[in-house]
């Protein structure tokens, strides 16, 4: 079901909201100001572009053109690592050649400037207070280590620019919240009723030949749903064979989480901003379901675009306690 709503999605177009130049690979077919801000460095670049918004075959022909210059896998795409090294070189500067700006390396134990003190300053944003002393120490280590552990990463205190660039997202995003929100402040979807089904309602149930990749919560049909954690809806739409209604936010936690079988279209719309605790729409029984419930999905970066599916039941069991 998932992989049919993927494919929906591509079809029409949709794609998460996303703040700058490095927060996603950059392929042709994309839009936004990321796109318009490498456009102009590859005119810095002695390759002319029209900052249009647009990623189209002038854009595509201009990176792939930078990319055989300069010996990389020429293959017209920007991710996260090409998009810093293309905006240090028209900043005139070498490989390995400082200053340094935020996520224009991979940070460490041990690495110290001004980008190690940025990282100090967003995990202190995300509720791990670090002292910014611009050096990558045992402090340093540990509070990466801690945060890596809260969003289910790799808890290895490396952190590389995808890694680098989702942390100031989440960090900005948590600079306006109460510090006692920061670090575990989620709430339940569901506000009412509800219970957790059987063996069936589980991640990795049998569905006929493929495996389901959610929780099914059994609710009352019309019961309010609400947003665990603030962030942006990065998509939204309907399939009449399986989702229904259904919507994916992007979670300034690092997180993905679907809400599936809404019984009409959410009232909040693709890139809008919502905040924890706020409506995004109800349980209903819309698309292949035999009964009103929430189909729920928690995903690492992104849905269906890099990220992985995992069960979600602790989470949801975690914040209904809490809730």
């Amino acid at each position: 079901m998932a992989l049919l709503v993927a494919l929906m999605l591509l079809a029409f177009g949709a794609a998460p909201a996303f703040a700058g130049l490095g927060d996603r690979t950059l392929r042709k077919g994309k839009r936004g100001g990321d796109v318009t801000r490498l456009q102009r460095i590859l005119t810095k670049l002695d390759r002319p572009t029209a900052a249009d918004g647009a990623f189209g075959s002038g854009t595509e022909r201009n990176v792939r053109a930078y990319e055989r210059s300069r010996r990389w896998k020429v293959n017209g795409m920007v991710g996260c690592g090409q998009a810093h090294e293309m905006s240090r070189a028209a900043r005139g500067l070498d490989p390995g050649e400082g200053p340094f700006r935020y996520a224009d390396r991979t940070l460490r134990r041990g690495r110290s400037g001004d980008d190690v003190k940025g990282l100090q300053t967003v995990l202190t944003q995300l509720g791990f207070p670090t002292s910014k002393t611009g050096a990558f120490g045992s402090q340093t280590d540990s509070a990466v280590k801690r945060w890596e552990a809260s969003v289910r990463w790799r808890a290895n205190g490396v952190a590389d620019c995808r890694q680098l660039h989702r942390m100031r997202r989440a960090g900005s995003a948590n600079a306006d919240v109460p510090a006692g929100a920061r670090n575990g402040g989620h709430v339940f979807p569901i506000r009412g009723e509800h219970s957790y089904g059987g063996s069936g309602a589980r991640f990795g149930a049998p569905r006929g030949g493929r495996s389901h990749r959610g929780q099914d919560v059994p609710a009352a049909a019309g019961t309010r749903l609400v947003a665990p954690w603030q962030g942006v809806i990065s998509a939204k739409g309907y399939q009449a064979s399986g989702a229904g209604h259904y919507i994916v936010l992007a979670s300034d936690d690092g997180l993905d989480y679907v809400f599936m079988h809404l019984p009409s279209a959410a009232p909040v719309g693709q890139g809008d901003r919502v905040a924890t605790g706020q409506t995004i729409g109800a349980v209903g029984c819309t698309g292949g379901c035999s009964g009103p419930h929430l189909h729920f999905e928690a995903w690492t970066a992104h849905w269906f675009d890099g990220g992985q599916a995992f069960d979600p039941l602790p989470l949801l069991k975690q914040w209904d306690e809490s809730s």
